[in-house]
């Protein structure tokens, strides 16, 4: 027991002096990440760099909440502005899941963000430099009543 208590202690002094903090933030390039998920739409457009293929894909998805967006009656009647904040996780195939809203406004607006979440289509899923795909959880703010 003694010996198991001792190197308990050990390799916690280990691990605690073993972390270092940066003092810089890591790139994506220096992680190992070619791209994070995007919203479908751009990948075909072989003449874009990363960089405009993130403005194209961002512009799509604004586009589809524009389209999709039903600012909530009680909403509307109770003068409601703000931003609902929904985090969701994009899978290594592009499938959404888990969505959740983690910044409330009420008035149904949380539960409308919910939906156009939980309806968006696949989007191109993240992927390493060595090209295998992986998972990552996001947070999306949709805006009510700035229109």
């Amino acid at each position: 027991m003694k010996g198991l208590v001792l190197f308990s202690i050990i390799f916690i002094i280990l691990f605690v002096t073993g972390c270092k903090t940066q003092s810089k933030a890591l790139t994506a390039e220096e992680v190992g990440i070619e791209n994070m998920p995007m919203f479908p739409g751009c990948e075909d457009e072989l003449n874009m760099n990363i960089k405009e293929r993130k403005a194209c894909s961002h512009n799509k998805m604004l586009a589809y909440i524009d389209k999709q967006l039903e600012y909530p009656e009680k909403a509307r009647e109770n003068g409601i502005k703000g931003n609902v904040i929904v985090s969701f996780y994009v899978n290594e195939e592009g499938a959404l899941s888990k969505a959740k809203v983690v910044k409330k406004i009420g008035y149904e607006c949380d539960e409308e963000a919910l939906r156009i979440v939980n309806n968006m289509p696949n989007w191109i899923p993240a992927k390493y430099l060595t090209g295998e795909n992986f998972g990552v959880t996001l947070s999306l703010a949709i805006e009510f009543g700035q229109q």
